[in-house]
C-alpha cells in the first residue's frame, strides 16, 4: 500500500513540475538554448518520477480490484 509519505512526495514533485513549466512558459523568450535544455531535462526527470509513481499506483489498484473480484466469487 502507498504510504502518506509517498503521496506527499509525489505531490511535492508535481508542484515542482508545475512551477517549472510555468516559468518556462512565461519566460521562454528570455531563456537561452542551454538554459532551456537544462530546464527541459529537469521537467523530464520530474515527469518520469510522477509516471513511475502512477504506474505503481495502477498496479496496486488492479491488484485490489482482482482480490475483490476473487473474494466475491468464493
Amino acid at each position: 500500500m502507498p504510504t502518506r509519505q509517498d503521496i506527499q512526495d509525489i505531490t511535492t514533485t508535481t508542484e515542482h513540475l508545475y512551477a517549472l513549466l510555468e516559468v518556462i512558459s512565461q519566460q521562454y523568450k528570455s531563456i537561452n538554448s542551454y538554459q532551456m535544455e537544462n530546464l527541459v531535462e529537469i521537467a523530464y526527470l520530474l515527469s518520469a518520477k510522477v509516471n513511475s509513481w502512477a504506474v505503481k499506483e495502477e498496479k496496486i489498484v488492479l491488484e485490489i480490484e482482482e482480490h475483490q473480484r476473487n473474494g466475491k466469487r468464493n
